[in-house]
């Protein structure tokens, strides 16, 4: 099954600018801003104190610049100039400071995940393919999930981040690593709309490793989910493990729900 495709944080009910595969946004006149507002490295003056809905405004001009053409270069630069605007020159901690950190590893991961797409469209990475899956570099983005975990352990909307730190450390052939985060969000946050993907994600682990007491546990969690196609293929797995504990008759009425799941899409 594969992950979601929209990062976490920008999806809220807030005013951010949808992730866009292979956008890479981040204007010229950015650089300007965060000088201003007292970026280390691209300053002469001190930094000084930010309100606010000043923060607001640099995070959100950010995220609307993805929309924006220009070349690559420039924007690499003002996002290197925004990570250390956020990192280094906002003192304390604040939800607001979490919110653009978690922002921040949301923009890496679609750098990432785009960047990786352009090279297999290349055909750099062609003979790799035939060869099997090939492990992506996502250090910037787990490095900033990583630090958001650390400095607000307990921040209600860390599903997401956990979330997209499991499928970065996946992407990046660190399966371990993928497992103990989903774990965390599944443990932690049991009611989140990624609850039900990672259960089913670690019921897969547990099947393979023939832990089906496990698996069965996992399967219907993530049956409990409401996307269709997660909710078919827990289905199908489940029907798998209750058949490999001899449990007949949960077995048939897990393959006959995905049957019936069908007939009523199809009758609509």
């Amino acid at each position: 099954m594969r992950w979601a495709v929209t990062c976490c944080s920008l999806t809220k009910p807030l005013p951010h600018t949808p992730c866009r595969a292979g956008g890479w946004g981040l204007p010229t006149a950015l650089i300007g801003v965060l000088i201003f507002s007292g970026a280390p490295g691209l300053r002469a003056e001190p930094a000084v104190a930010i309100d606010s809905a000043k923060r607001r405004a640099i995070t959100e001009e950010v995220l609307a610049s993805q929309r924006d053409p220009r070349g690559r270069t420039e924007k690499i630069e003002a996002l290197h100039a925004y990570e250390r605007f956020i990192m280094e020159d906002l003192k304390g901690r604040s939800a607001l400071k979490a919110e653009a950190i978690h922002r921040l590893g949301d923009l890496y991961t679609e750098i990432e995940i785009a960047a990786a797409a352009r090279r297999l469209r290349d055909g750099g990475d062609r003979k790799k393919k035939t060869a099997g899956a090939v492990p992506l570099t996502r250090t910037k983005s787990i490095a900033v999930y990583e630090r958001l975990l650390a400095l607000y352990p307990d921040r209600a909307d860390n599903d997401g981040a956990l979330y997209q730190l499991a499928r970065a450390y996946e992407d990046a052939g660190r399966s371990e690593e993928a497992a103990a985060r989903l774990l965390q969000l599944h443990t932690r946050y049991p009611r989140s709309r990624y609850a039900p993907e990672a259960a089913f994600r670690l019921g897969r682990r547990a099947f393979a490793a023939r832990d089906f007491r496990r698996a069965d546990e996992l399967f219907n969690d993530a049956r409990r989910g409401a996307e269709p196609e997660l909710i078919k293929s827990a289905a199908y797995y489940l029907g798998w493990t209750a058949l490999n504990r001899q449990e007949y008759r949960r077995a048939a009425d897990a393959f006959a729900s995905i049957l019936d799941t069908a007939a009523r899409v199809g009758g609509r």
